[in-house]
């Protein structure tokens, strides 16, 4: 089961708790990591943007405080953003020197939210849903991933054709909403 992001931010400001911190890097690096491949990045670069993400936020973990009302995603968005900035500074001087200048490809800020925005949402929904896939037999999983995909198609079609009863599968898709909710609880704020 996922952690809440309020749970996991107050275990991770005590750098000593490896298991939040694995849990931390486990959740967010492929988010990093899809955001930067979004925003323009090759892998290379994508993987060195998510490891200089992680290490600012290592850094200033201990003196973050987590509030209720505010949003941990925008913390983390910020500190993202600017490391991406610094990454392209970097590039544009080195760039300088042998003619060519990399600033007009800089995605504009209002880009680089929205992609961060869906990225991380996606992110979070396809890791929710591989943890919920072991709690369903195989052929309702199947079910009940196609009627998610395909909400136009009938009930009984797609319960025909994986040999699944449909009140089974109007009950798998209760039980699966109410376990993504509460494997989501904290981590899609706003």
């Amino acid at each position: 089961m996922l952690s809440t992001s309020e749970s996991l931010l107050i275990r991770i400001r005590n750098r000593e708790d490896a298991d939040a911190w694995s849990r931390f890097v486990h959740l967010y690096t492929p988010l990093l990591f899809r955001w930067a491949r979004q925003a323009g990045l090759d892998a290379h670069a994508a993987g060195d943007l998510s490891q200089d993400v992680l290490s600012v936020v290592l850094q200033k973990a201990g003196t973050f405080c987590y509030d209720p009302n505010g949003s941990f995603r925008a913390w983390l968005r910020k500190i993202a953003i600017n490391q991406f900035r610094l990454y392209w500074r970097r590039r544009q001087r080195h760039e300088l020197l042998v003619g060519e200048s990399w600033i007009a490809q800089l995605p504009d800020r209002k880009s680089l939210e929205s992609t961060w925005d869906s990225g991380y949402c996606l992110a979070l929904l396809a890791q929710a849903n591989v943890a919920l896939q072991p709690n369903f037999s195989p052929p309702i999983w199947e079910a009940l991933q196609e009627w998610l995909r395909s909400p136009e198609e009938s009930v009984e079609s797609i319960g025909q054709r994986h040999g699944v009863n449909i009140w089974t599968l109007y009950s798998a898709k209760r039980r699966f909403m109410k376990q993504l909710r509460a494997n989501l609880a904290g981590l899609i704020d706003e």
